[in-house]
């Protein structure tokens, strides 16, 4: 049938030579209609490299359909009530026989899950798999990531938690139990106000952040909080927190390490990137150096995974979801990790990489910098534009690699633990009352997991 010129484009021109070919065209299959392997992920919400991950996951393999279960939704945080309504949702599913495929669980009570039968042993997986290689990644995570000796969570990233002094201060010691903590802060000229003026109910939360593993065993079922220990803890938090109302803005300045009055003597430090370590370096004066929290066994630096997940028992996709982890783990996306300012990559090559680059992304800051000095440099790396050099990444790569216990945050626990301390705080009860009543609620809580 002749074209039509009145379909033609006005200036369409045709070729002087024209080209003739026969295409055979056949009707595809309606692409709705091909079956999809469809993942359920369980969370309060997804990070930036997840979503990345996922996105990169589906080019390899198109017949994954991910479906989010967003627990938060419709969830009316402005309640006291919010979060236990969240754990609600989650537990009504998992009664109902819908727990999802794959758990982001950081604000959920994973280690209850676990010892109800309800996680898969990631550890077998990876034991099973003959392609892939654990020892190429910071193994001291994953074996500080074991509950009775199985990996039941699994991060793509880690991050690094502790106080932060100075060698001049501190000397080797690289942890410290309640009483040798109280001995040091008490050997310093102003021993309130190296915590900036903390109330005694935050300085406890700080020193018990991360730290429940030390008065909490969730595999024998018991607390541990009705001790010497935890009552001179108490009466520790007490004794040097301030009271809220005499709070004011000149003091809790003048702790600082030599002149540098900014900067407390002795802080909590959260290290994600190596710029961080760089940052409090240059303000220790190349002194810096990170410890564990106070407790019985003296633990050194915590390791806190940036996104723990864990994997349903239950689930017909087990396979699926490792094939996705190892994805996640593989040194495309491990190198990218460290762009996304959710940590440190687990994969060991990736990690020297993100080293290699603070060092070049930093190499034209000012290593004397001051946070406290507004012509300060400021790199779009870092705030504070501290200059990273190859004896920092070595120092922070070595505390990576030889930390050896996990952060531990139970949000339900923090919240009873809080509670029953405001009579003692506000003067109406003894530590040791106050350890009796934590004691017996936590135990009861524990009893429960």
């Amino acid at each position: 049938e002749p074209i039509s010129t009145e379909t033609m484009p006005p200036d369409f021109v045709p070729p002087a030579n024209p080209t003739f070919k026969l295409l055979k065209l056949t009707k595809s299959a309606d692409q709705s209609a091909i079956k999809k392997t469809n993942i359920t992920i369980g969370a309060f919400w997804l990070n930036e490299s997840l979503r990345k991950s996922i996105i990169e996951f589906k080019k390899v393999r198109p017949d994954i359909r991910f479906t989010v279960v967003d627990y938060s939704e419709n969830i009316d945080y402005s309640k006291t009530t919010g979060y236990e309504d969240s754990l609600a949702r989650i537990n009504a599913d998992i009664i109902a026989g819908k727990m999802p495929d794959l758990m982001l669980v950081n604000q959920l009570p994973w280690r209850q899950y676990a010892n109800k039968g309800l996680l898969e042993d990631i550890g077998k997986m990876m034991d099973k798999d003959k392609t892939f290689n654990k020892d190429l990644y910071l193994t001291n995570f994953l074996d500080a990531s074991r509950l009775d000796g199985k990996l039941f969570t699994l991060s793509t990233s880690v991050m690094l938690t502790g106080i932060m002094t100075s060698k001049d201060l501190v000397g080797d010691r690289t942890g410290w139990t309640v009483q040798e903590f109280q001995q040091f802060v008490e050997q310093q000229p102003d021993p309130k106000n190296l915590f900036y003026q903390m109330p005694g109910e935050s300085l406890l939360s700080m020193l018990l952040m991360g730290n429940l593993n030390a008065y909490i065993d969730t595999v024998k079922g018991t607390a541990n909080f009705d001790t010497p220990d935890f009552i001179q803890l108490l009466e520790f938090a007490k004794k040097y927190g301030v009271n809220p109302n005499e709070i004011s803005g000149e003091e809790g300045m003048n702790a600082g390490i030599n002149g540098r009055s900014q900067f407390p003597a002795i802080q909590m430090a959260y290290l994600s990137r190596f710029e961080d370590y760089s940052m409090y370096n240059a303000n220790y004066n190349n002194q810096a150096v990170l410890l564990g929290l106070p407790s019985p066994q003296r633990t050194g630096p915590m390791l806190q995974g940036g996104t723990p997940m864990a994997i349903g028992a239950n689930s017909r996709n087990k396979d699926v979801i490792w094939e996705f982890i190892k994805f996640m783990l593989s040194e495309n996306q491990q190198d990218q990790i460290i762009t996304s300012y959710e940590g440190f990559p687990l994969l060991r090559t990736s990690l020297d990489k993100a080293g290699l680059k603070a060092i070049e992304d930093t190499k034209n800051n000012n290593p004397n910098v001051n946070p406290g000095d507004p012509a300060a440099k400021v790199d779009s790396s870092y705030m504070y534009g501290a200059k990273v050099t190859e004896a920092d990444t070595a120092a922070l790569i070595n505390l990576l690699t030889s930390a050896n216990s996990l952060l531990s945050y139970d949000e339900k626990a923090n919240q009873l633990i809080y509670e029953e301390t405001q009579n003692f705080f506000n003067g109406n009860k003894t530590a040791a009352e106050t350890a009796a009543s934590i004691q017996s609620r936590l135990k009861a809580y524990v009893g429960e997991q």
